[in-house]
């Protein structure tokens, strides 16, 4: 939920950040900010308090619509034309890698919890310890990750691999800018579409777990499910990066895209009005 609140405004932000200040800095302070966070979910731990858990998430909420903008930014300081699709394509898996590892450590960690002890002091307990185990699994790799992002991130190459890196900067300040992309019609109605996809795909995990849950499903089986899916769609960004960058097709894949988007949708309302012995 704090994802979901914090990143509307956090896009904006990111945006004037981006327009205002170096890549690298931004995306520096960004990541102290998130490590920040991830100490005070770790702090939770030993203090034993859900408080710190909560303000550690939404720092790190506060900031995730920064690494997420920054991925184009990326890809057109750092490749040329016919590799910014498939860069494009490995940054944007990256999300969906950390879920897809997230479904499967969450239900490793908490599939030996007995659902029949559910109201039961003995379930809060093996909750609470399945909780903590998931947040030291999250901490270990994300500060190895932290560690090496400080030493890896540039602002951008000595010499630019496109015309599009080399471009200069706009002369329009952060409100003209949004006055233009305003009366740009077909460029608001792209942008609505995606939104539209992409609050679905957000929407998805809400879904499925509502879904499932009165059918019958183990939070275990639940995570598998997400994951399967989560797999799909990083095996499918990098077939269209490629794809993209081989023929430069966008039209025709922007189509194919959003008919496979409408058919997944015909396809899942029948299955909905089954029986729970005839859902899957």
């Amino acid at each position: 939920m704090s994802f979901a609140l914090l990143s509307p405004p956090s896009d904006f932000l990111a945006v004037y950040l981006f327009g205002k200040y170096r890549t690298d800095h931004v995306l520096r302070i960004a990541s102290f900010i998130s490590f920040s966070g991830a100490m005070l979910r770790f702090a939770s731990i030993s203090q034993g308090s859900f408080w710190p858990l909560l303000a550690g998430t939404f720092l790190m909420a506060s900031v995730a619509s920064i690494f997420l903008n920054s991925q184009i930014i990326i890809a057109n300081k750092w490749f040329s034309d016919k590799e910014r699709a498939i860069a494009m394509a490995i940054l944007n898996v990256s999300t969906p890698i950390g879920q897809i590892v997230s479904f499967a450590l969450t239900g490793y960690l908490f599939a030996g919890i007995d659902q029949s002890l559910l109201s039961s002091e003995e379930f809060s307990k093996q909750v609470k310890s399945s909780t903590e185990a998931l947040i030291v699994a999250q901490n270990i790799p994300f500060i190895i990750f932290f560690t090496l992002f400080q030493i890896v991130i540039r602002d951008k190459p000595e010499t630019p691999p496109s015309a599009v890196a080399a471009a200069p900067p706009t002369e329009h300040s952060y409100c003209e800018n949004f006055a233009l992309l305003w009366r740009n019609k077909n460029f608001m109605v792209m942008a609505l579409s995606y939104a539209i996809v992409y609050g679905v795909y957000v929407a998805v995990g809400t879904f499925m777990s509502n879904v499932l849950n009165p059918f019958g499903f183990t939070p275990t089986e639940i995570s598998i499910a997400g994951g399967a899916g989560l797999a799909a769609g990083v095996i499918s960004a990098l077939l269209v990066g490629c794809y993209l960058d081989c023929t430069a097709h966008y039209k025709r894949t922007h189509i194919v895209l959003s008919g496979l988007t409408l058919l997944s949708f015909i396809l899942v309302l029948p299955l909905l009005a089954y029986g729970s012995g005839q859902l899957f």
